[in-house]
């Protein structure tokens, strides 16, 4: 029964209880994205929640009573070499209320959470929330991009943009945070409606982040270095207890995480981790507008 639901969740295009569940750094290695139904493809414009959508309206166009397991996402690089094909059925998450009793749909397999267990998670993750932060409303007409506006909020509150500031280990390059606060507040920013994925690669580099600061010599130097720089008076050793947080950005009036459970335990899962490398961590929210 409740493959059922999401089989007409999924035709009925009824994004507010189901989402992409895509690796996500997977999802960002991608440089084209394609649907699959029988013999037809469509490009889409990268494995997000909006352009599934926009996707499945093509596939409704195709036959209004697809099986899901017959849709199929892949992924190019950018030499165009497919780097992931997989179907609908295995990538969908889901959320869903029957006789009151909560399901959530994880990795093909169901879930069902209590209701004081939903509460509890609620109230972990409002603790979580930051309000000595306060980030400036994102005008996405007069800063449409995620590094417009991170350019603008750092020249507006004299912080370091490392907004694309890459670190660079060996092959691999790394992005220390968006913005870096005189208090050792590494700001995270990111666009909350492009769905979970979205929010999933949010908190995974908010945690990366505090992994190398831990546990990497040659990175905490590096850092040191660049925040000295910026502000010559202060001592990255003494400048407080570095806090990792991420700042997400919502059209006011609507649920900073969205409508899925499963985001809200997957910030908890990552503040846990930023936690047990001796570091702070929050959320903070950003208006758009």
């Amino acid at each position: 029964m409740l493959e059922e639901d999401l089989g007409a969740a999924a035709q009925l295009r009824f994004f507010e209880h189901i989402s992409l569940g895509i690796d996500a750094r997977l999802a960002h290695k991608a440089t084209r994205c394609t649907i699959h139904f029988g013999h037809q493809h469509w490009d889409i414009a990268g494995p997000d929640d909006d352009s599934l959508r926009e996707a499945l309206d093509r596939v409704v166009g195709v036959d209004p009573n697809f099986v899901v397991s017959r849709v199929w996402l892949r992924l190019y690089d950018a030499d165009d070499n497919q780097i992931f094909s997989q179907s609908l059925d295995r990538l969908l998450q889901m959320e869903i209320d029957r006789a009151g009793h909560w399901y959530i749909r994880v990795e093909g397999r169901w879930f069902q959470v209590r209701s004081d267990h939903m509460k509890k998670i609620e109230a972990r993750v409002a603790a979580l929330e930051e309000r000595g932060i306060m980030l400036p409303v994102w005008d996405q007409v007069m800063h449409p991009r995620e590094e417009h506006y991170n350019a603008a909020t750092a020249a507006a509150n004299n912080w370091l943009l490392q907004d694309q500031v890459m670190y660079k280990r060996g092959a691999e390059e790394i992005e220390p945070c968006d913005l870096l606060t005189p208090n050792l507040q590494f700001i995270h920013v990111k666009d909350g409606t492009k769905g979970s994925a979205e929010l999933s690669h949010l908190f995974g580099q908010a945690s990366a982040s505090a992994d190398l600061l831990a546990h990497d010599q040659a990175y905490y130097i590096e850092m040191k270095r660049r925040f000295e720089a910026q502000w010559p008076s202060s001592i990255f050793e003494v400048a407080g207890k570095p806090k990792i947080v991420v700042a997400i950005a919502r059209k006011p009036g609507t649920e900073t995480f969205g409508k899925m459970m499963l985001s809200r335990l997957n910030v908890l899962e990552h503040a846990r981790r930023v936690v047990s490398r001796g570091f702070d961590f929050a959320v903070c929210r950003v208006d758009l507008a």
